[in-house]
């Protein structure tokens, strides 16, 4: 043991004052963990470097010559969400995935093993042609003969640790949108033809918008969104009114906690409002879906960061909108989900004059013109006392 000064061996790397260990950090099974004083105080899971990553993508390469004449009958349709945060709902690709088991087309639907979807899914044992994985890399790691036999990818998030997907001539990348790009022009270009190979543009003013930017020529499918399918036009049977709230993730909480606060404090404000307008009408319930970034990036923020309203997971906002009667967001895609059921939709834009320190959030202000001159119902710093009793 040494007195003073610090070791290094394969994974391991140790501090030591006085012959008393002060600092250790292990690496082992993609796993890291940092010790102080003997207590761990750090553990977090890894990959071990670009070349772990570049063999597992040579490997799915070298894969794929072998199903070169494979009928295309018999290659996959590979599908899946959001692979990066699990509380993001597994709606639009698993929508897909649905569809193509019912028409007996060869399908797999790649899921994390902690997404209450597969979860539920797991319980009633419904794990057929189901790939549940623990981190999004274990896709491209772990699964390696299935990508070799796919044909086409169909994802609403992407991949974005490897380009395999592109890289493949054997397989068409699709993307295939988690909500309809439209008011937020800037996320366009996360989503390019430099990572897909093909788009569905789910509405003709996204369609219209691609070809005046000369995106996409000729790469474009326009038809709606699959989850769509599942969303009754009708009014829902029951007397119970909803009045549902979903809004947009602020980039700039990472920058500054204080702008997070805010924007929590805004909310709360208009949902106070909501309830004095509506105290004597038992028959009408106010909810908020949180953004799963919120939960995923910002630790202190967690289901009981709204008061006096119920709380809608974000793994459940489609069946929250299913039953939905008065929509209320700043600019979230999800408006489009209610305007396809014919359901009022309230534009909230409670801070369109602050200054961002993120330039996403600046360029997602550009959302509320569109709205204004497109849509309709926008309040920007409104004040929802305003607003007839007879709206809800």
């Amino acid at each position: 043991m040494k007195l003073f000064g610090s070791e290094k061996k394969k994974g391991i790397r140790r501090t030591y004052f006085f012959g008393i260990k002060l600092y250790e950090e292990i690496k082992q099974n993609n796993t890291k963990k940092v010790y102080l004083f003997g207590i761990c105080i750090r553990k977090k899971r890894y990959i071990k470097s670009k070349s772990l990553l570049s063999a597992a993508e040579k490997n799915v390469i070298l894969l794929s010559l072998l199903y070169l004449d494979t009928p295309k009958s018999q290659k996959y349709f590979l599908c899946f969400d959001n692979l990066l945060d699990y509380r993001a709902e597994a709606i639009d690709a698993w929508t897909m995935f649905n569809y193509l088991q019912s028409k007996n087309i060869p399908a797999k639907y790649v899921i994390l093993d902690n997404n209450p979807l597969y979860v539920t899914l797991q319980e009633k044992n419904q794990l057929n042609n189901i790939i549940p994985i623990s981190r999004a890399i274990d896709l491209l790691t772990d699964h390696p003969d299935i990508i070799a036999k796919t044909r086409v990818v169909l994802s609403s998030f992407g991949y974005p640790m490897s380009k395999i997907f592109k890289i493949l001539p054997t397989i068409n990348y699709v993307f295939i949108e988690h909500g309809v790009t439209y008011l937020k022009e800037w996320t366009m270009d996360l989503y390019n033809e430099d990572r897909f190979d093909r788009i569905v543009t789910p509405i003709k003013p996204t369609y219209n918008l691609h070809q005046e930017n000369m995106r996409w020529t000729n790469k474009m499918y326009c038809c709606g969104m699959a989850r769509w399918d599942n969303l009754p036009k009708q009014k829902k049977a029951n007397k119970k009114k909803n009045i549902f709230m979903l809004f947009t993730y602020r980039c700039s909480f990472a920058k500054n906690a204080g702008l997070r606060n805010d924007y929590i404090y805004n909310i709360q404000l208009l949902i106070n409002e909501i309830n004095s307008l509506i105290k004597n009408q038992s028959d009408i319930c106010v909810q908020i879906a949180p953004h799963h970034t919120l939960l995923h990036i910002d630790k202190d923020c967690n289901f009981d960061t709204f008061k006096n309203v119920s709380i809608i997971s974000p793994n459940a906002i489609s069946q929250a909108i299913r039953e939905t009667d008065l929509f209320i967001t700043d600019y979230s895609s999800a408006a489009f989900d209610l305007m396809y059921r014919d359901i009022p939709c309230l534009f909230y834009c409670f801070d369109e004059d602050k200054k961002f320190p993120d330039w996403r959030d600046e360029a997602s202000k550009s959302a509320i013109s569109k709205i204004k001159n497109n849509i309709y119902n926008v309040t920007p710093n409104c004040k929802m006392s305003q607003m007839q009793s007879n709206t809800i």
